[in-house]
């Protein structure tokens, strides 16, 4: 799995935006680097995130 999130550019770190997601269980689509990344549920899931306070005007 660490292989695979460093090969999308998911690494320490990082901010990550959560794009989209799909209702009962399809992939999980996030930001990084100005690149939407597809990665299936079951890895979204293990990925730990600290949520960042919202930018001003609403943001994040």
């Amino acid at each position: 799995m660490l292989r695979r999130l460093d090969s999308i550019g998911l690494r320490p770190g990082k901010t990550v935006r959560k794009v989209s997601s799909q209702f009962m269980g399809g992939p999980v689509t996030v930001l990084i680097d100005g690149r939407q990344v597809a990665m299936g549920r079951g890895i979204a899931r293990r990925v730990q995130v600290r949520i960042l306070p919202s930018a001003p005007g609403g943001a994040r």
